[in-house]
């Protein structure tokens, strides 16, 4: 059984590096296309990528836990913003 867990093994460390090298391809491609802006750019007849830009919120809930009764003017000190880009891969219909 320890000769077969040692093959499975050796597979996952395999699979693992070839996944790690894919993922840095993936990102590379997802950076180039993001690097080109808002839109819905054609992968041919089957596949779009949709580049959109949105926002997020954090709050400082620590910071924000420490005062009782706060008003909402204390509560957005304690928020901040950031824009981000994404980007969604779908299969056209």
């Amino acid at each position: 059984m320890k000769n077969f867990a040692r093959v499975r093994v050796k597979r996952l460390v395999v699979l693992k590096a070839q996944i790690a090298s894919l993922q840095e391809e993936a990102d590379a491609l997802a950076a180039s296309i993001k690097a080109e802006g808002p839109g819905l750019y054609s992968g041919g007849d089957l596949h779009e990528a949709l580049v959109y830009e949105s926002t997020t919120s954090t709050t400082d809930w620590r910071g924000l836990s420490e005062t009782l009764s706060i008003p909402q003017r204390t509560i957005d000190r304690f928020t901040t913003k950031k824009p981000i880009v994404c980007l969604k891969l779908r299969i056209r219909s």
